[in-house]
């Protein structure tokens, strides 16, 4: 057997079997995490068997991978309908397909299960020439039709309650309760002090919205007989979101004092609408009075992570509300994960963050993203662009594979040290 001799060749595998074993103990102990993202499955014209250049709008998704897309033929003669509500399974294939008169804008989910949405009528069902109809109605999870109702104006759902109750605007000027088709009670928005601006965060009997009236926001919460329960002043101008985590709901507003204004945002307890916390995100120069602010959006992902974006600028902060990092960020938050971490974008390109501000991943449209044409599923990106729309997976290399790889690694230089070991030597 050869004597070990401290050859170049031997230094460099030394060295090598050292930092292997190195990186193999700091993937271990700090489960580094990486990946990308990859298409799970297209769903196109030429799954539906036509050739025609028709438009899918994603609607929503639950967390069983089910996605709700809404599309609207190119091609279509009366009376024919001219767009369909699909809805696809995990793998992408049509479970149902239901005709619908035009492409719908808005699909909600109930705490039932059950699916909302409001679809316009043919006026030529009514005996009528002129007027348009609004058809709310309510799928269960196989497609069929459980009821619907008809309104010879416009219909903006606004939430479920876990017993279906549901509050419905109608013609920007009433609101109503509305179970089973049945319209249980109306009220006018004349009636309330405020202006109703943003209604989307639920918890058992409790809807929070967000409302505006004289250079002063409050955050509100209805129950389902449409009645004011609390209401908590927020500043002078709202941003037209609201995010929930557990019982806490999440509000983004700015103040002003004079010339200057103050970006916050807080964490209010939805039950009784107690402030458990603020936190001022930046200062500057207020703007001219209004409500539209572009750029300004909030979501809180399930770790309680909350994610605001202001000015172009995209803050995290924990579930204490301390700031835990800021970036400049040209794309604004577009949803949340619940495993972590938040999706931003703009209309080409998008990306994940995950709670400590690193980029996971990022996917490149050649089409223009909208907003309305995504939706999240659990590590899954559903996004719609003309007549093609994808399920985008996310993958990831963990520090337990890395762990594998390196040891791989070891065993084959361990093998080529042998060799080299006990290689001959030519006398």
């Amino acid at each position: 057997m050869r004597k070990w001799s401290w050859r170049p060749a031997n230094v460099i595998l030394v060295v090598i079997l050292v930092v292997s074993l190195i990186a193999c103990a700091f993937l271990a102990s700090h489960q580094i995490t990486t990946g990308g993202i990859q298409a799970k499955y297209t769903f196109s014209d030429a799954e539906v068997g036509t050739t025609d250049d028709n438009t899918y709008r994603v609607l929503a998704a639950d967390d069983n991978g089910t996605v709700y897309i809404s599309e609207a033929l190119a091609t279509w003669v009366p009376p024919a309908q001219r767009a369909c509500l699909i809805s696809l399974d995990v793998n992408g294939d049509a479970r149902w397909r239901i005709g619908t008169n035009v492409m719908l804008q808005e699909l909600t989910i109930g705490c039932d299960g059950n699916l909302y949405c409001v679809d316009l009528t043919n006026s030529s069902d009514w005996q009528s020439e002129t007027l348009v109809f609004n058809n709310l109605t309510a799928y269960d999870v196989h497609g069929h039709r459980l009821w619907n109702y008809i309104s010879n104006g416009s219909l903006s759902i606004w939430g479920v309650f876990p017993d279906g109750t549901m509050i419905v605007e109608r013609n920007g000027s009433m609101l109503m309760g509305i179970r089973n088709g049945t319209v249980l009670w109306e009220r006018g928005l004349v009636d309330y002090p405020f202006t109703f601006l943003d209604h989307s965060v639920f918890l058992n009997d409790t809807m929070v919205v967000l409302s505006y009236d004289d250079d002063q926001s409050s955050a509100l919460a209805l129950n389902e007989d449409g009645e004011v329960v609390w209401s908590v002043p927020l500043g002078s101008r709202p941003y037209f979101v609201s995010s929930m985590c557990g019982n806490i709901t999440y509000e983004m507003f700015e103040e002003w004092s004079g010339s200057t204004a103050v970006t916050c945002v807080v964490a209010l307890n939805i039950t009784d609408g107690s402030l458990l916390w603020e936190t001022i995100l930046d200062q500057h120069e207020a703007m001219q009075p209004g409500l539209n602010y572009t750029g300004s959006v909030a979501y809180v992902d399930g770790k309680g992570v909350v994610y605001a974006h202001h000015n172009g600028t995209l803050y995290a902060l924990a579930s204490n509300g301390e700031l835990l990092w800021k970036k400049v960020s040209v794309q604004t938050p577009r949803a949340a994960f619940e495993t972590g971490g938040v999706l931003v974008g703009n209309e080409t390109i998008l990306k994940r963050i995950d709670p400590e501000g690193n980029v996971i991943w990022q996917y490149v449209s050649e089409r223009p993203l909208p907003d309305q044409s995504i939706a999240v599923g659990k590590d899954v990106v559903y996004v719609a662009g003309g007549n093609k729309m994808m399920a985008l997976s996310q993958f990831t290399i963990s520090g337990d594979i890395s762990l594998i790889l390196v040891i791989i690694s070891f065993d084959i230089l361990a093998i080529i040290s042998y060799i080299i070991w006990h290689k001959p030597v030519k006398t």
